[in-house]
This record gives C-alpha cells, structure tokens and sequence, in this order.
C-alpha cells in the first residue's frame, strides 16, 4: 500500500476542474489539500461531491486541511477526512490501519456508553447490574475508562 503523501496547496480562487485536473496529475494515492479559508472548492457541496466521485474514480484517498469552519463542516459531509493542520493529517493517514480501528471503535463505545449511562442507568448502578459482582466491575471500569 502507498503512504507515501503528496500534500497540494489550492488557490482560494481555484475552480473545482482545476483541482481535478491536479488529482489526475498527483503520483501518490494519498492526497492532502491545504485549502485557505473563503475558498470556492469547501463552500459548495456540488464541487466537494464532484471531488469525491473524481477521487474514487482513480483510486486516490483525499484529506482536507482548513482552518474555515463551515468548509470543514461541508467536507465532512461529502465524507472527506479534515484536519486543522497538515501535521494532523499526515501522522493519521500514516498510521496503521489497526490503530485507526482501536481509536474509532474506542470513540463509538465511549459515545455509546454515555448514552446509555444518560438515559436511564446514571441514576442507578446496582439496578443496571442486578447484584452479578461480574457486571458490576465491569460497569465500574467503563465508568473509570470515562474519566
């Protein structure tokens, strides 16, 4: 597999052909964009959707790197990795694929336990564990594991 990274700095003003003519011109299958704020590209959903069809079409991984806080939101959206910075960007896409399981299913069940524990079990422990010692350690650890 490729780690290699090409990082392309776009243009504020640069029109979506454009970025993808320089898609189709990158080496590595592992694209960072650095895109400014105010940029055409991050502030319509057409030209995010396009890129993406784009990268899928020739097997390339993009990442988005902006400070612009509704580009961000957009990119995510259109299913875009984005990171504030292109040091961020290159440490995760360079990590082994196992880490990045272990830290999103460690997000899902941290999410999903919060949930749970807001609902209706935060009010009484022993209720949810039902006196078995087994479950009430282990509902004890995933309350420490919170923290």
């Amino acid at each position: 597999m490729d780690k290699e990274i090409e990082i392309i700095y776009l243009e504020a003003d640069e029109e979506i052909p454009s970025v993808i003519s320089r898609l189709e011109e990158a080496k590595s299958e592992n694209l960072v964009l650095v895109v400014p704020k105010e940029a055409i590209l991050i502030h319509s959903v057409i030209n995010l959707k396009l890129l993406r069809r784009e990268a899928d079409k020739r097997g390339k991984k993009i990442a988005i790197v902006t400070k612009d806080e509704a580009g961000q939101n957009l990119a995510k959206k259109a299913s875009f990795p984005v990171y504030d910075s292109i040091a961020q960007a290159q440490s995760l896409i360079s990590a082994k694929k196992s880490d990045l399981v272990y830290l999103s299913k460690r997000k899902k069940l941290k999410k999903l336990v919060r949930q749970l524990l807001h609902q209706k079990f935060l009010e009484s422990p022993n209720k949810l564990c039902q006196g078995r010692e087994k479950q009430k350690n282990l509902f004890f650890h995933v309350l420490k594991f919170l923290r």
